[in-house]
């Protein structure tokens, strides 16, 4: 499990979690520890948790010797009601005031969550917890049967589809009697792991057609990790013609509000629903970012023509949109949408969107595509042969280094 435990007494913290290992309930690496309330908030906002453990009396600031006593409470009522923070799975609060007990007690009790008395010289609430979360973690082996490794998907057959059958000579075509479509599975073999994968690619652009596939291949063959590989447009002085973008937001370019000014003026109110990616692959990606080694050697290796650019990989904020985008006006204002706009494409959203919003168990998304163009009146397909090959094999080197 994956617990954020948000507490500033010292004793407290250790206390909690020595407990819990000791009951071998949790491990840990399986705990994240901050001590204020802005801290949480940013962790919230970035970063998928099973469990959320918090105190009441917390300080609003890292430097701040206040401490607020209903601190916890308040910041449990924003968080559930605003999209920019992940929900945990579970929410319990901890804490060692009888007077704030029974205060907040009412407002967890609505909400249909856990508030649990704690005494350091008493063992009631180690009981509490080590049940609550065995029986969470019960919960979660009954849904937990994840069926494949690696999930691939790619919006065209040439030449994104082509990168990712490179990957393996050992592709099986696996049919499904509800579906006419047609996927493949293989194995990634490294020498402590194999990994199974299953891969499609139908042939069409758009957030909608890869939703739907995307839905589709979680409910048929349930993968830990849901991925996309390809080609996408960059940003003209952010990124180099074959550079790897690591899509993390990703959102719709054309959710908004069209109207009418008093001048009657046709104007577009932006309003993106962002979805971000898991924290934890952030920082493998951002590791893996930095093997300069292994990015030079995936340049070199390319067959066909000499590269000029140092490959590199970037992660950010990319853009989903309807159509192919050959404008430099229109990438312009897509960038207004978020000035660290590193590219754009049609797919991702909706495949990031499909996972987040599964059935369980969801897989964790993964968008890896690199830059063939800089969606201006100068694109063509040069690049996107290497654009594919680089994605691919960033994804196939991930795999190898960080999925178990």
């Amino acid at each position: 499990m994956k617990i954020l435990f948000i507490e500033d007494n010292e004793l407290k913290k250790e206390k909690i979690i020595t407990v819990l290992i000791n009951a071998n309930v949790a491990v840990q690496s399986d705990f994240t520890v901050c001590t204020n309330i802005i801290d949480a908030k940013k962790i919230l906002r970035s970063t998928m948790f099973d469990v959320l453990l918090l105190d009441m009396r917390l300080p609003n600031r890292a430097d701040s010797q206040e401490i607020q006593s209903m601190a916890g409470l308040d910041f449990l009522k924003e968080f559930q009601n605003d999209r920019r923070y992940h929900q945990p799975k579970e929410i319990i609060g901890i804490t060692e005031c009888e007077e704030e007990l029974s205060r907040v007690k009412k407002d967890f009790h609505e909400n249909l969550l856990h508030i649990i008395y704690y005494h350091p010289s008493k063992n009631e609430w180690e009981k509490l917890l080590i049940d609550r979360l065995e029986y969470l973690i019960s919960c979660e082996q009954d849904t937990n049967d994840y069926d494949y490794d690696i999930a691939i998907i790619c919006a065209l057959e040439n030449p994104e589809f082509k990168a990712i059958k490179d990957l393996s000579k050992n592709w099986v075509n696996v049919k499904k009697d509800n579906t006419a479509l047609s996927f493949y599975e293989t194995f990634f073999e490294f020498e402590q792991k194999k990994l199974k994968v299953i891969a499609i690619s139908i042939d069409k652009m758009g957030m909608v057609p890869t939703a739907v596939l995307a839905t589709q291949t979680i409910e048929m063959f349930r993968p830990r990790y849901l991925t996309m590989t390809g080609i996408a447009a960059g940003i003209k002085g952010e990124v180099e013609l074959g550079d790897i973008l690591v899509f993390n937001p990703s959102w719709d370019s054309g959710s908004g509000k069209l109207k009418i000014d008093d001048n009657g003026k046709e104007l577009f109110e932006i309003d993106p629903k962002q979805e971000t990616i898991d924290g934890d692959i952030i920082l493998n990606i951002k590791t893996l970012s930095s093997d300069t080694q292994f990015l030079n050697k995936l340049r070199e290796d390319w067959k066909y023509s000499k590269i000029k650019h140092v490959l590199s990989v970037h992660t950010g904020p990319v853009a989903s949109g309807a159509a192919v985008i050959a404008n430099e006006n229109i990438t312009g204002a897509i960038k207004l949408q978020s000035r660290k706009l590193i590219g754009i494409e049609m797919e991702a959203y909706g495949l990031i969107y499909a996972a987040k919003h599964a059935t369980k168990p969801k897989p964790e998304p993964l968008v890896i595509k690199s830059v063939c163009d800089f969606a201006d009146k100068d694109k063509n397909d040069g690049y996107q042969e290497y654009a594919a090959y680089t994605s691919a094999n960033f994804l196939y080197e991930y795999a190898k280094r960080y999925i178990k």
